[in-house]
C-alpha cells in the first residue's frame, strides 16, 4: 500500500490501492537502520487485519507530505514489532 498520508489529532487517513480513504490511529514512530516506521492501528474494520494488529509502514519523507509504504520484508516488520514490543514492555515496569 504506497499511500500519502494527512494527520489530525493521531489519526492518519491513507489512500489504499483502490482509491479508498482508510483510516488508522498513529500509535508510534520508530527508527530502524535509517528508516522511519509508523505503527498504526486499524480505526475501521480492514480484510486483511484482524482486530488489534498492528500495522507498520515505512515513511518516506516528502517535501511536502510523507508518504506511507508498506514493509514486505518480515525481518524488518518482525524488528520493528519487537522495539515496539520492548518500548511498551518498559513504559509498563
Amino acid at each position: 500500500m504506497e499511500n500519502n498520508s494527512m494527520e489530525q489529532e493521531n489519526i492518519v487517513e491513507l489512500i489504499d490501492e483502490n482509491d479508498q480513504v482508510v483510516s488508522f490511529e498513529h500509535i508510534m514512530t520508530l527508527e530502524y537502520e535509517g528508516d522511519k516506521y509508523a505503527l498504526l492501528s486499524p480505526v475501521d474494520d480492514l480484510e486483511d487485519v484482524d482486530e488489534g494488529d498492528v500495522v507498520i509502514m515505512r515513511i518516506e519523507e516528502g517535501e511536502e507530505q510523507d508518504t506511507y509504504v508498506g514493509v514486505e520484508d518480515e525481518e524488518i516488520l518482525e524488528a520493528v514489532f519487537n522495539q515496539y514490543l520492548a518500548i511498551v514492555e518498559e513504559e509498563e515496569e
